[in-house]
């Protein structure tokens, strides 16, 4: 597979690590925009945009570990950034590719409550601190899920040069499923459901 990657034509290097740089800095500078704007403007500071403000920031932590090391194996073909890298980069990878569903089906439930239920209802449910407990149990159970498979042994983190990315290995058929279980399942499929059903 590495070959496939360093087999590229100049055209489609050029071509394949440019997109990932105007990406990079698009990310980069969008999301740096909604965090200073929700920072600056104390009206903007609503318990809905603390969700907002969680997508905005799991999103720069793609653009800050994920997209520019990417942009380093399209321009380079191969991984030159050594092994704890590696590591670095599949973790934040994982974490980030999973947290954006899960923060956004908690946004999608924040607005169908403050929609359909009463002022008083959505008071109860969604304060800005019960806001911040909830994203960050969230987030720390979607990155405590990643390194247990990862500590347990169930899962390793290599370099794939057909994805240009450090990504996770199953080591097992087990760890295979309880993965698919758990990303597909709490990961994606219920907070799309939520999602629609708000």
């Amino acid at each position: 597979m590495e070959d496939e990657l360093s087999s590229r034509s100049l055209f489609v290097t050029v071509l394949e690590a440019s997109f990932m740089i105007v990406l990079n800095i698009v990310s980069l500078l969008g999301n740096t925009f909604v965090c200073i704007s929700l920072y600056r403007n104390t009206a903007l500071r609503t318990t809905t945009n603390v969700y907002i403000f969680a997508l905005a920031i799991s999103d720069l932590l793609s653009a800050i570990f994920v997209m520019p090391l990417a942009a380093g194996v399209l321009i380079s073909s191969r991984w030159p950034f050594g092994e704890a890298l590696c590591q670095m980069h599949a973790f934040s990878m994982l974490f980030t590719v999973f947290i954006s569903p899960v923060t956004m089906g908690f946004t999608a439930v924040n607005r169908y409550v403050k929609v359909c239920k009463s002022e008083q209802q959505y008071k109860r449910f969604f304060t800005k601190w019960k806001s911040r407990i909830t994203l960050a149990s969230a987030w720390f159970f979607v990155a405590g899920y990643i390194w247990v498979m990862r500590l347990a042994g169930l899962q390793g983190f290599y370099f794939n040069p057909e994805y240009a990315a450090c990504l996770n290995e199953h080591l097992n058929n087990s760890a295979m499923i309880i993965h698919y279980f758990v990303t597909i399942g709490f990961f994606f499929v219920l907070p799309l459901a939520i999602t629609i059903f708000s």
